[in-house]
């Protein structure tokens, strides 16, 4: 827009919406207060030190909305990754607990219903290990479980 058609409220970035431009020129019609401020504003808007100040804050705003939004990328990035290892961890208790629970059946071993619960819902990958090399030679499921770190 060049400034012989550009908004008088146009300081190189809009500072009012059209919309709020024509409801501040129906106001101004109505109460002389706003017809003053519609003029005070018309006229910071040529001076060339508001325009460059408008201008620097645009500026500031999208080098800030720049930088929020590769930090929200960096965070977004960080939590898939937690996530993943969070999974991947999950997914190695589930594997330990359930190689538990087949070594003690492929031994014979009765595995109660709450023993088989705690042991799958055991999530220390270091008990886990330490049970399942347990439930190679206990000789009961309760031998296995009593082992803690």
């Amino acid at each position: 827009m060049n400034q012989s058609t550009r908004s008088p409220l146009h300081l190189g970035v809009p500072v009012l919406s059209p919309e709020a431009e024509r409801e501040l020129d129906e106001l101004a019609k109505e109460d002389p207060i706003m017809a003053k401020a519609r003029d005070v504003l018309a006229e910071l808007s040529q001076d060339p030190k508001v325009i460059a100040m408008a201008r620097e804050r645009e500026s500031n705003r999208r080098l800030n909305l720049a930088l929020l939004n590769e930090q929200l990328a960096q965070a977004e990035a960080k939590g898939e990754a937690k996530g993943r290892a969070q999974a991947e961890a999950e997914g190695r208790a589930k594997g330990r607990a359930e190689a538990i629970l087949l070594v003690l059946a492929a031994r014979g071993l009765t595995i109660e219903p709450a023993q088989r619960e705690r042991i799958l819902g055991t999530t220390g990958l270091n008990t886990l290990m330490l049970w399942l090399e347990a439930s190679m030679t206990a000789a009961s499921v309760a031998e296995v479980l009593e082992i803690a770190l």
